[in-house]
């Protein structure tokens, strides 16, 4: 790895522990944490310097970038429309299910013949 992900590698618990500080969950925090390095790897190819005085890496800098994410995750997020699934008649009826199953087995069937005719 290069210079920049191992000094922020050694930060890591310091980036969850900020990401969780927003309000999301460890599973959440370390996503946006892992996307943050993922960043970090193509600024470091670009050359971007984020660096106090060569020996520490910018800790204002990332925590902007983390915060950034989560927020990037939350718009995503609330674009997604969710749904109760008690809303939903899941009720199949005993000959809704036979007529599928039969449909199925036909299916099946054709599909099977189907592909002893090419083999």
């Amino acid at each position: 790895m290069g210079k920049l992900i191992d000094a922020a590698d050694l930060k890591h618990k310091d980036w969850i522990n900020i990401v969780k500080s927003f309000g999301c969950s460890e599973y959440l925090a370390e996503d946006i944490v892992q996307e943050m390095y993922i960043m970090l790897i193509g600024y470091e190819q670009n050359g971007l310097d984020i660096w106090y005085n060569d020996e520490e890496i910018n800790h204002w800098y990332v925590f902007k970038m983390l915060r950034g994410l989560y927020v990037a995750y939350l718009r995503r997020e609330n674009k997604i429309t969710k749904l109760d699934i008690d809303e939903f008649d899941l009720e199949i009826d005993d000959e809704d299910y036979i007529e599928f199953e039969q449909n199925f087995e036909k299916d099946l069937q054709a599909y099977e013949a189907a592909m002893e005719d090419i083999y």
